[in-house]
Order: C-alpha cells, then sequence, then structure tokens
C-alpha cells in the first residue's frame, strides 16, 4: 500500500469507529442518535400523511417523500461508512492497524479528559 492508501484507510477506519462510538448504547443522548431519531420520527408521519394524502396534489406528495426519503438516506449513509471502515481495516497491516489503534485510544482519552473539564 502506498502511504497515501493509508492514510485513506485511517481516515475511514476513524469515520466508521467514530460512528460507531456515537451509537455506544452508554451515551444515548448523542447529537447523532438525536438527528438519526428526529429524522426516523419525521419519515414516521410523512408516510403516515402520505396514506391521507390526496394523490393530485403533486406537490405535497413529494414534499412528504422526500420526509421519508431523508431518513432512508441518513440511515444508508450511516451503513455505508460503517461497511467502508470495515473494509478499510481489513486493508490495513497488522502494523498499520496497531498504529491506528493507538492513536484512536489518545483521541478517546482525550475527548474523555476535555469532557470531564
Amino acid at each position: 500500500m502506498t502511504p497515501l492508501d493509508i492514510k485513506l484507510a485511517e481516515a475511514a477506519v476513524s469515520r466508521g469507529d467514530g460512528l460507531l462510538r456515537e451509537f455506544d448504547c452508554t451515551h444515548p443522548g448523542t447529537p447523532l442518535h438525536w438527528l438519526l431519531n428526529r429524522a426516523k420520527a419525521d419519515a414516521a408521519e410523512a408516510l403516515i400523511s402520505l396514506v391521507d394524502a390526496d394523490p393530485t396534489d403533486i406537490p405535497n406528495v413529494r414534499k412528504l417523500q422526500n420526509e421519508a426519503q431523508r431518513y432512508r438516506d441518513l440511515a444508508r449513509y450511516m451503513a455505508e461508512t460503517i461497511a467502508e471502515a470495515e473494509d478499510a481495516h481489513h486493508t490495513l497491516s497488522e502494523e498499520d492497524r496497531s498504529d491506528l489503534l493507538g492513536l484512536m485510544e489518545n483521541a478517546a482519552r482525550a475527548a474523555d479528559y476535555n469532557e470531564e473539564g
């Protein structure tokens, strides 16, 4: 792997790890949790409204469809980010993974330190 390939893989692993950390059950009130839950609630409301929507009211139907699609897109983006991280993790050598793990542990410790004040 070239140094650029390693950096790109490390970045993908870091993004996926950060996303998974956001969904750590011990921290359910993260902004990402809130965002996903809000998008999910909006999608549910839009789907319910879509059932009763006048099919000839094209602008309203499109608006409701877009509300539902927003949640689907967000969930898909998150799943793709995690999948890319897993793929990148497998392309890194054991030494590269060890180095990256050390960097991520240091970053997590720094984040915990900053949260504690």
